[in-house]
């Protein structure tokens, strides 16, 4: 059988992005591969896929830290933030005139798009996990009533 190659795009992640990580296996497989991608290239083609087979594909942002060291896989929360600021909470989203902005997010960061949330009149209240800023949480999110 002859492989076959497949381009995956993307949006931009928010934020100083140093590189892109493109995970993929064939569904219910074991072994990951992964293709590197400069942060200024928003695809990549994917090569050598068994034709009839499902993949699973993630593309992760990779940040550097203060401290010098490669964060993986973050901004993921300013990308779901930023996405129910443009997707939800809005009558083309079925959402009522008068019912409440309500949105829960569980989370070991928090960042600028929740402050556009809250002007929008979004009550966000969070959960931290793992190694969450508490004083960071309280600032950015609603408190409780």
């Amino acid at each position: 059988m002859k492989k076959q190659n497949t381009r995956v795009t993307w949006k931009p992640a928010p934020g100083k992005v140093i590189s892109y990580r493109v995970v993929y296996q064939p569904h219910g497989g074991r072994r990951q591969l992964v293709a590197k991608v400069p942060p200024t290239v928003t695809s990549a083609v994917l090569k050598q896929l068994q034709p009839q087979t499902t993949y699973d594909i993630t593309v992760l942002p990779d940040y550097k830290r203060e401290e010098g060291k490669l964060r993986q896989g973050s901004g993921m929360t300013d990308m779901a933030l930023n996405f129910i600021c443009q997707q939800s909470f809005k009558t083309q989203a079925g959402m009522r005139r008068r019912a409440r902005k309500i949105g829960v997010l569980i989370t070991d960061d928090v960042e600028a798009p929740s402050k556009q949330l809250k002007d929008e009149g979004v009550e966000l209240f969070a959960v931290g996990i793992k190694n969450a800023d508490e004083a960071k949480l309280k600032d950015d999110c609603s408190r409780p009533r």
